[in-house]
C-alpha cells in the first residue's frame, strides 16, 4: 500500500480508497463563507497540526512546498 505522491512507474496501481481533507474554522473565519477552499488559500492562516510523524502531516507539508509555501503550525 501508499499514499501520497510515490512514483509508481512500472506498477500496476489500484485505488484502494480516497480521503477527503476538510477545513474547519469559526464560523467568522474569512474561508467559512466559501464553498471551496484551495490548498493554498489556507497556508495564509495558521494550523493546528497533527505530529510532525503523522503521514498527514508529510503530505501536506510537501504539498505546501511545492507551492514554494510553508504551513504555519500555531499548535501540535
Amino acid at each position: 500500500m501508499i499514499a501520497g505522491n510515490v512514483d509508481t512507474e512500472g506498477l500496476e496501481v489500484i485505488p484502494y480508497r480516497q480521503d477527503r481533507l476538510v477545513l474547519v474554522t469559526s464560523a467568522r473565519h474569512p474561508l467559512a463563507c466559501m464553498g471551496e477552499v484551495a490548498f493554498e488559500q489556507t497556508l495564509a492562516y495558521d494550523f493546528v497540526g497533527l505530529s510532525e510523524a503523522s503521514a498527514i502531516h508529510s503530505f501536506l507539508n510537501r504539498a505546501a512546498s511545492k507551492l514554494n509555501r510553508r504551513m504555519k503550525i500555531r499548535f501540535r
